[in-house]
């Protein structure tokens, strides 16, 4: 392990200033005068966890302190080894000082549920969050080691970063920042020392979410005021301000004209009175439009910015619009297809008001039962079936189901995971079975994909036809006292010749709290078909649980 110039999950050279209320515009100077700040930190605490100290979780899981990574103005973070497995995970708590805070409860909340949120956020360009858990009754988040160098030591040693490997890393973190926010968060802290360089991919990780921030994008917020200089945009300067996804984009696209020019921008409160250079100016290599970029993504005025990530690097990789003439014959052939059939528009008009009609009677049919059974379940609302709700306090998780069905629980045993099955009400096959298997160290959902459901698809679905090889990522719920968040969770669907007969099946796989989750709904074409809406809603409702202490 590579221990030179490298600090995950820490805050490093370039340090947070804190502005006070009375001064809201107090930051001076450029990363070489960062030592003329007046910089205020909240009281340091030597309270925390020593090297060589063995820690137990509430799972009983034993971690060895190997050292401290650093302190920000949230957390502590830690280098830890798993006694078990001998893993390095990475363990965050909060600081000491914020516990004799009178809005301490408040902070624990944000805490675990920003975790959890994390947790959502499924992307190689994202460190791994794995567990959100309490040693010696204190929260703690448990997540990915990434051994690399942050992008800020490789730019201090280069002096800047040719602009093909900048494009790529700042591409990257843009696609992190996509999935961030498409959990309502933002990440508030982007900046060159925030990106480790992951070895041996070269691929950048976006780590420290200790200011990570749920947000709701029609109200004005009361701004923390904790910042970077020449990364925050003018919006984090203020006592209050509406934040948005363009808060993000400002500290992205100071990070790309950071590592382009070796310079941090100037503070965003100081460019009212001076002149921000072009990034041209500072390296001649780079392009007008790369330029034109740059600075648009740095706009002081919020509003005038791109207002999404993905608006913002569209002009990094601007393409050529559809030329005039493919328009030309793209509206042609609209006209020739649609406006000038007539005969069409009625066969479509006759078609849609056939939908009216059967929509009008479904409902009285369905509810009479006037269907017999295997039709009413392919055109019946899966919302007509009454539905009750199964609760794993063991396994950590609940759903619904409807009454009618039955099902059975199998303990585990030395050769088998936990199971559940689902039957209907005529069925001697069950339809769905959710398999909960122990593990005996934390996995991220990629990592558990690759070592476990991969083996399965490769050697044990012999005669299946596997739809995509790549499953898809959906999004299942926690529920942490009646609030929603997403957990993310793979899908595959595949085809398996089982004695000639063809057993089509969907496959939902995750991981939650040392725990392998699968849910498999599989049945010939005939039952597939016939249950398949059935065991959506199903899936749908599936929501895992969180012990109530935590958020108490």
């Amino acid at each position: 392990m590579n221990n030179n110039n490298q600090n995950p999950n820490s805050e490093h050279k370039i340090q947070k200033t804190y502005v006070p209320p009375n001064n809201p515009q107090s930051e001076q100077g450029t990363k070489k005068q960062t030592q003329n700040y007046q910089n205020y930190q909240p009281p340091m605490s030597n309270n925390g966890w020593t090297q060589g100290e063995i820690k137990i979780d509430l799972y009983q899981k034993e971690y060895l302190i190997e050292k401290e990574l650093g302190r920000g103005g949230f957390g502590i973070t830690y280098l830890v080894t798993e006694m078990a497995t001998k893993k390095e995970v990475v363990i965050k708590t909060i600081k000491e000082e914020l516990r004799e805070r009178p809005d301490f409860s408040l902070i624990k909340n944000s805490f675990i549920n920003e975790a959890i949120k994390l947790r959502a956020c499924q992307s190689p360009f994202i460190v791994s969050v794995y567990q959100v858990t309490e040693f010696d009754n204190k929260e703690a988040i448990i997540m990915e080691y990434i051994e690399g160098t942050n992008l800020q030591s490789i730019i201090e040693e280069r002096g800047e970063i040719s602009i093909n490997e900048a494009l790529k890393y700042i591409l990257q973190i843009g696609e992190a920042l996509k999935t961030v926010h498409g959990q309502n968060l933002l990440h508030r802290d982007i900046k060159a020392d925030n990106i480790i360089i992951r070895k041996p991919t070269n691929e950048a990780v976006l780590i420290d979410f200790g200011l990570a921030l749920q947000f709701n994008p029609d109200t004005i917020e009361s701004n923390r005021l904790w910042l970077t200089p020449g990364y925050s945009p003018l919006e984090q300067h203020q006592l209050t301000a509406k934040w948005g996804f363009y808060t993000d984009v400002y500290a992205l696209a100071a990070t790309l004209y950071y590592s382009l020019t070796g310079e941090i921008p100037i503070p965003a409160p100081d460019r009212i009175r001076r002149q921000l250079p072009s990034p041209q100016s500072l390296n001649s290599k780079i392009s007008n439009k790369l330029n034109e970029a740059i600075e648009n993504g740095l706009i002081t005025d919020p509003f005038n910015r791109p207002q999404t990530v993905e608006k913002w690097l569209q002009l990094l990789t601007y393409k050529p619009p559809i030329s005039s003439y493919l328009f030309f014959l793209l509206e042609k052939f609209n006209k020739t297809i649609i406006f000038d059939n007539k005969r069409n528009i009625i066969l479509i008009s006759l078609g849609i008001l056939g939908i009216i009609i059967l929509l009008m009677l479904t409902p009285p049919l369905c509810n009479q039962g006037f269907l017999p059974s295997p039709l009413r379940a392919k055109i019946c609302s899966v919302s007509e079936v009454k539905l009750k709700e199964y609760n794993s306090i063991n396994y950590e998780f609940k759903l619904q189901y409807p009454e009618t069905w039955k099902i059975e629980e199998i303990r585990k045993n030395a050769l088998q995971p936990w199971q559940l099955k689902f039957y209907s009400e005529d069925g001697k096959e069950p339809i769905m079975v959710i398999f909960v298997e122990e593990l005996n160290e934390l996995y991220s959902l990629q990592e558990y994909w690759d070592e476990f459901i991969n083996l399965i698809l490769n050697n044990g679905l012999e005669g299946a036809t596997v739809n995509s090889k790549n499953p898809t990522l959906i999004k299942l719920k926690i529920d942490i006292d009646g609030k929603k968040f997403d957990h993310s969770a793979y899908q595959i669907n595949y085809t398996e010749n089982k004695n000639g007969e063809l057993i089509e099946a969907m496959e939902i796989v995750t991981v939650y709290n040392y725990r392998g989750y699968n849910i498999l709904f599989k049945g010939d074409k005939n039952d597939y078909g016939q249950y398949k809406s059935i065991a959506e809603k199903l899936i749908k409702s599936f929501e895992f649980t969180i012990p109530k202490h935590l958020i108490n």
